[in-house]
């Protein structure tokens, strides 16, 4: 219309009256074009834990209606098929899937659909409820309101064409092979969905440690950094919407039904004293609480003044609009209000707490110098009754020995409410009492009767307040004979007290409070061993402490003599590296450095006899060992991990639980007459299913001297004549025994040449190991898998000749017969083999295979198995376990430390930045110039990360060289290669002289120029 107007007439300011038309046309504001602004991206909370936040949906396929249910962190999915969409069907179908995979008690697990009409009637379902399931009606205008569940069908659809690629209807099997198959695909996180639920590896169904609490971190994490791309991806212009100014008055619109972030701004002077937020409550999800944070922003003499109120809780009842959380009604108390520390009984009660989101928690807990300890927790009914009667430690001394005690109430939803209340505990005045006290609980009568009753809490609670009381035992006459009195007390105590607490986690589901108590009886022996080390001085003999259930060792040494320290406690052993290995080579061997040699280095070791953490069912069961705790600590720079050298660590183990040896009989082969010895072999097989775990063998003859040979190969029998084993060993092992005051190997008779032929008389008692022991390292061995060992002894030709020297002196000495029956001489009833009846007849027959008499040598003959070298073997698996404190479960590897890496890795970018080309450089380039500085001592754990990506080739040019032509390139493995790609390294072939020249000189600058490129691909040949 604009150019017919400029056609005809001549108009100054055209423009600006045909904008100030169209604008003030209603018709013409609602057929102008939005532009595409960017559109903040937003994703829901982490749940909690796994197995609480699930989504569903209904997969329509070839006539067939099939529910969908997905668990959001692992993506684990379960499925099932429906007759028809009705929320009768859908109910029980949502309680048939999820049944086994939500909490039996505790939070309720929620199932976000999308707002369908079946679904949508069990928004407020009272079965659903029953089984602790609600479901999260998803906004209809919201195009993404469902996404888990969508991408969920998307990926079964594939599996299912790929287990049935004709189409059609599937049946339940199919629809749970597809499933299974689903569960195993391996996700962007390196585990497969299964993998992450049951924490188990998919292929060996060994234990992974895997922390539930990362898993949802990590997911998070991951889709809000996802977030800005996805935003840049769909609003390339990156223009955003303008923020409008809300006045009072004005509609608030709620964009996230979880009332997550910030969903109002208020602007301009509010002197209003009406409400100024209302909530719809069709986006709140019923039976949930909500906190509300409000920030006012005023202006105080022209500064700006900001305050933020309390949050304030609301809660979505069944049936009623949301409202503020009920406050509590109820009381506390405690009584008396002063009283004297280990002797008077506090009581503390709480009565007459009311509220209407049942069941109500209460918390009793005391605080001292900023450290709060719980010493009572319970879940009590509406109008209860709860009381706990303790003893309580002296109070702050600054502060007229007052004491903080607090009673909290909380209600399902964490809301709470309480009293706090300040006693007066004054310290006992004699130090005997304190001794009195430590020696009650040493003989088991007070923690006794706090057991019986089952209050292991006021148990651990009488240990901690004496453990605080310990330190002033030092400080009388006695000193430090109190203070080991006191110390031997509490750890008899300790002891008893953690096998207990350890027992009742094992054996009940209240693991949870039962780990607690287990940790903080591992923190006092902490406490108690650092009470000890203020009383030592450097290189003082050990301090050992020792009972049945618990022990403990503590020394002080100087920083000189801290390399291979040995300690020995309760049948653990500690060894500590070289000097350099420590990273103190450069202390210890210069001796301008004496104050700093002097430095001490504190040494802690406990051993527990059964194992603590008994929470971990996956484990716990099969330990057979005591739990050593080592301690390891300076202020100096002495370095425990990424050492070059190993530390030593022997944990004892219960004998009694080891296997019964077998007996076992060696069967003769063939004689070698050049080296005039006859052989006997016997083989043996196992399974072996863990890479960490080592073998133990002891072959015991039943004739002491004989020696034998043991030969280790993986998936076959070792060939002894082929030499085409692994692994080999002889037996006795006499390595590690003395002759005298001399090892074997080192004694002077040995070494004497006028008494080659003395004999050396080695007692058993005086080797450091058994010498009829194998024992094979995990890093010896090569994976899992059926391992075969050969036990072989060579016995020489001669002694057959004594043996008919003897018969001729001896003409009644009983003859041997021999199994041939050579001659016509009759044969020994025990050489009869009578072999067992035919089986049946069967149609149609099959082959019959007959096992070889047990009696039946290599060599094809019969033989006596007394008349050969008879032994005792037994076999076991070990590993050595680490208890991974972050997943709380037992470990048989090491993480790599993330933390530390980062660190290193900017420490090796700033050491770089001063140089004159301070570009990206290789992994190789990396561990040269790390060698060439001497970084690799100073940054262990970036300079083995450089060393393992340096390994790893870029390319396969150097395999595919040794191909020479075409015809050699068209093998099995280069059939489905593109004819572009053959047709170039034909060419390569053809021009063998310029490629050659172009490897020798530029090869190196190619590859590292190829190994820089994103879509490799794209420029191969």
């Amino acid at each position: 219309l604009k150019q017919v107007v400029l056609r005809y007439f001549y108009a100054l300011d055209l423009d600006k009256a045909l904008d100030r038309c169209s604008q003030s046309c209603h018709i013409c504001a609602s057929l102008q074009k939005i532009p595409n602004c960017l559109i903040e991206q937003s994703t829901s909370d982490p749940p909690d834990a796994v197995g609480l936040s699930f989504a569903a949906d209904v997969m329509k396929r070839n006539k067939q209606l099939i529910v969908v249910v997905r668990e959001t962190t692992t993506s684990f999915t379960t499925s099932c098929i429906i007759e028809n969409e009705r929320h009768d069907t859908l109910r029980a179908s949502l309680i048939f899937l999820c049944l086994e995979l939500r909490p039996i008690s505790g939070p309720r697990a929620v199932i976000r659909v999308d707002p369908a009409p079946g679904f949508a009637s069990l928004s407020n379902d009272e079965e659903l409820r029953r089984h602790k399931i609600t479901v999260e009606i998803g906004r209809v205008k919201n195009v993404n309101k469902n996404p888990v569940a969508e991408k969920c069908i998307a990926e079964l659809g594939d599996e299912l064409l790929r287990v049935s690629p004709e189409g059609g209807a599937v049946s339940p099997v199919t629809l749970a092979i597809a499933t299974a198959n689903l569960n195993t695909r391996i996700r962007d996180r390196g585990l497969s969905a299964r993998e992450m639920w049951y924490q188990r590896d998919q292929f060996t169904n060994s234990q992974l440690p895997i922390s539930d609490l990362h898993l949802i971190r990590e997911q998070h994490s991951h889709r809000i950094h996802n977030h800005p791309a996805s935003e840049k991806s769909k609003t390339p212009s990156g223009q955003r919407r303008a923020s409008p100014a809300l006045q009072v008055g004005d509609l608030y619109f709620i964009a996230n039904p979880d009332l997550g972030g910030c969903f109002g701004t208020g602007r301009g002077r509010l002197n209003v004293t009406g409400p100024i937020l209302e909530f719809d409550t069709g986006v709140m999800v019923e039976d949930k609480a909500y906190a509300i944070s409000l920030l006012v922003s005023t202006s105080y003499h022209g500064f700006a003044v900001r305050q933020h109120l309390n949050n304030i809780f609301i809660h979505v009842a069944k049936g009623l609009p949301p409202g503020p959380v009920v406050r509590f009604d109820g009381s506390c108390s405690i009584s008396p209000i002063s009283g004297i520390a280990m002797e008077t009984n506090f009581t503390v009660s709480c009565v007459n707490w009311v509220d209407d989101d049942a069941p109500l928690t209460v918390e009793f807990s005391h605080q001292i110098k900023g450290v709060r300890t719980v010493f009572f927790v319970r879940e009590i009914p509406i109008r209860a009754r709860v009381s706990a009667t303790l003893w309580l430690q002296a109070g702050d001394e600054d502060n007229d020995y007052s004491l903080n005690v607090s009673a909290v109430v909380k209600d399902r939803f964490g809301a709470k409410a309480g009293e706090d209340f300040t006693v007066e505990v004054v310290p006992q005045p004699a130090e005997n009492n304190i001794l009195n006290q430590l020696q009650n609980l040493a003989s088991g009568d007070a923690m006794g009767e706090l057991f019986e009753t089952g209050n292991g809490g006021a148990a651990l609670q009488l240990t901690e307040t004496l453990t605080s009381n310990l330190k002033e035992l030092s400080d009388g006459d006695k000193g430090f004979s109190n203070l080991l009195r006191g110390a031997s007390n509490l750890v008899g105590g300790i002891g008893q007290m953690t096998t207990s607490i350890a027992k009742t986690a094992s054996n009940t589901s209240s693991e949870n409070g039962a780990s607690d108590q287990v940790k903080r009886s591992i923190g006092l022996i902490d406490n108690i061993q650092g009470v000890l080390l203020d009383n030592l001085v450097s290189n003082e003999p050990p301090v050992n402490i020792e009972s049945d259930e618990l022990s403990m060792q503590i020394e002080k040494v100087m920083i000189r003599d801290a390399a291979h320290k040995n300690n020995v406690i309760k049948g653990a052993k500690f060894g500590s590296p070289s000097a350099g290995a420590l990273g103190i080579g450069n202390i210890v061997w210069n001796r301008n450095k004496t104050i700093l040699q002097m430095q001490p280095v504190d040494i802690k070791i406990a051993v527990v006899n059964k194992n603590p953490f008994s929470w971990d069912k996956t484990t716990s069961k099969s330990l057979s060992s005591s739990v050593v705790d080592i301690k390891f600590q300076s202020d100096m720079n002495v370095s425990t991990s990424n050492v070059s050298e190993d530390f030593s660590i022997t944990i004892p183990r219960d004998t009694t639980l080891f296997p019964e040896p077998d007996s076992f009989f060696l069967k003769p082969s063939h004689e070698n007459t050049t080296a005039k010895t006859k052989e006997y072999l016997k083989y043996h097989r196992f399974e072996r299913k863990n890479d960490f775990t080592s073998i133990n063998f002891e072959i015991r003859p039943e004739e002491p001297g004989i020696q034998f040979r043991v030969y280790l190969k993986k998936g076959s029998k070792p060939d002894i004549m082929k030499r085409d084993f692994e692994l080999e060993y002889e037996l006795p092992d006499l390595s590690s025994c003395l002759a005298g005051n001399e090892s074997v190997f080192n004694s002077s008779v040995d070494q004497s040449e006028s008494d080659e032929n003395k004999t050396i008389y080695v007692d058993l008692r005086n080797c450091t190991r058994d010498p009829y022991t194998v024992f094979v390292s995990n890093v010896d061995m090569n994976g899992i898998g059926r391992y075969w060992f050969a036990v072989q002894h060579l016995e020489p030709l001669d002694n057959n000749e004594d043996v008919g020297n003897l018969a001729k002196t001896d003409s009644r000495r009983r003859r041997s017969v021999s199994c041939e029956g050579e001659g016509g001489r009759r044969v020994r009833r025990s050489c009869v083999i009578i072999p067992p009846a035919p089986p049946k007849p069967t149609d149609p027959p099959k082959v019959v295979h007959f096992e070889a008499p047990d009696n039946l040598g290599f060599d094809g003959k019969f033989f006596f198995p007394n008349q050969t070298p008879n032994y005792n073997l037994s076999m076991f698996e070990s590993s050595c376990l680490y208890w991974h404190e972050e997943n709380e479960t037992w470990t048989e590897f090491y993480n790599v430390d993330r933390d530390l890496l980062e660190v290193e890795k900017c420490m090796y970018h700033n050491s770089i930045m001063d140089e004159s080309n301070p570009r990206a450089k290789t992994a190789a380039d990396v561990v040269d110039k790390m060698f060439q500085d001497g970084l690799c001592d100073l940054l262990p754990v970036l300079c083995e990360a450089a060393t393992i990506l340096a390994s790893i080739p870029a390319t396969s040019c150097t395999a595919e060289s040794s191909f020479s032509g075409l015809q050699r390139v068209k093998t099995y493995r280069r059939w489905t290669m593109g004819e572009e790609r053959l047709n170039s390294i034909a060419v390569i072939n053809i021009e063998r002289a310029y490629a050659s020249q172009t490897i020798k000189n530029d090869m190196i600058k190619i590859i590292d120029t190829f190994g820089r490129r994103n879509g490799r691909d794209s420029y191969f040949f």
